[in-house]
């Protein structure tokens, strides 16, 4: 067989693998609920996993406060200055001022205030959150990120690459095959999760006490929620209080914010891939 021939059958099985790898890609570009592993003619497609643990850095505080259309003009004069107080008071805790954004929108339900505070310091955090509660807040957020969080993603990336690989040589191998190169990765939408130690309420409760919300069918009671579960009269006992309209409580139970109070010890960072590779056979 003449050179040029050898040169054109050699090119024919590289266009089959890749067109296998194409067809594939096609198939099983989401199919992450399909099986772990497939082994074909000329080609191995398997899936991997990596796993990246980060300590919070930054804490991202959002405030929502709602202001009733009962009159336009009284709404907005309110929100201007709620908005004035909050700017005001955030200065003084010792927040810089492109750390904070304010936002007012006008509908027909009234004005809503957005008010977002951003800080890497646990006692400036603190503070804020007590400044949310003299705000009469209707929804209150903290969100824990990470400052560099295309870093963190790409090292998440690489291990579920390698976690891809070993797996696929060691399935190569058992096959009596040897695994070849990659011809097409497919990566899963990043999946992020906080790992939190076990902490009681009651702790929680002690750093982050501002957070009360009364009702005003019931004046002397106060009640919480924290991490998702409302708990009511905490101080002399805790006690669950079911979310949603009650006969007890009416819409009052439906009306308390969420509010997430927790510090994440980790964010967890995890991705899924599906990769495809050309195998041969031992020589």
């Amino acid at each position: 067989m003449n050179p040029a021939a050898i040169r054109r059958r050699k090119a024919m099985r590289v266009l089959r693998v890749l067109v296998t790898g194409l067809v594939l890609a096609l198939a099983f570009g989401y199919a992450f609920s399909q099986e772990e592993l497939e082994l074909g003619r000329g080609y191995l497609k398997i899936k991997g996993s990596g796993e990246v643990r980060k300590a919070p850095e930054i804490m991202k505080i959002k405030i929502i406060i709602e202001s009733p259309n009962k009159d336009a003009e009284k709404a907005y004069q309110k929100a201007l200055e709620k908005n004035g107080l909050a700017e005001l008071r955030l200065k003084e805790i010792g927040i810089k001022p492109e750390k904070i954004k304010v936002d007012l929108q006008v509908n027909m339900r009234g004005v809503t205030t957005t008010i977002l505070a951003t800080t890497e310091n646990l006692i400036e955090a603190s503070k804020i959150l007590k400044l949310a509660t003299e705000l009469e807040p209707n929804d209150v957020e903290v969100n824990y990120e990470l400052k560099d969080r295309e870093a963190a993603e790409r090292e998440v990336l690489a291990k579920a690459s390698e976690d891809c690989r070993t797996r696929a040589e060691m399935a190569a191998g058992k096959n009596g095959s040897v695994l070849g190169s990659l011809i097409f990765l497919d990566e899963s939408p990043e999946f992020q999760s906080f790992d939190v130690s076990a902490a009681m309420i009651d702790q929680l409760l002690a750093v982050q006490i501002g957070f009360v919300t009364k009702s005003k069918k019931r004046p002397g009671e106060v009640a919480y929620q924290v991490d998702g579960v409302t708990v009511s009269n905490p101080l002399g006992g805790l006690g669950a209080v079911r979310g949603g309209y009650g006969a007890e409580y009416g819409q009052q139970a439906a009306r308390l914010g969420p509010v997430i109070t927790f510090q994440p010890d980790e964010i967890v960072l995890k991705k899924y891939v599906m990769a495809v590779y050309e195998v041969k056979p031992k020589k």
